[in-house]
């Protein structure tokens, strides 16, 4: 039981590092202070904020989750509740999408 509670715990710690890796935490932390604006979006695209970069890791976060219902509708279950893992999972990644193309379009004005 130890070890796979220390997995866990390392592949949870892995997922947050690579997501805010990827959200670009490194750029905000390096350039987003250089703004002097204290807007919690800066509408430039040259420049992030920490609060996007979270925005960003939740973002990611999200679309996790939807994938992780599409995964867990495959699972042997009663065909109601498959079909309605599915559709959450979808609607959970549309969501995370479309909210991460309205920063974009945020940013980009």
């Amino acid at each position: 039981m130890q070890f796979s509670r220390t997995v866990s715990i390392t592949s949870t710690i892995y997922l947050i590092l690579m997501f805010a890796l990827a959200s670009g935490s490194i750029h905000a932390l390096t350039e987003g202070s250089r703004s002097q604006d204290q807007l919690l979006l800066i509408p430039e695209r040259g420049t992030q904020s920490i609060t996007e970069a979270v925005l960003g890791t939740m973002l990611l976060f999200f679309g996790l989750a939807g994938v992780s219902f599409i995964h867990r509708s495959t699972k042997p279950q009663t065909a109601k509740t498959q079909k309605m893992l599915f559709i959450a999972g979808f609607v959970i990644m549309a969501i995370a999408l479309l909210s991460g193309y309205l920063l974009l379009q945020f940013k980009m004005q």
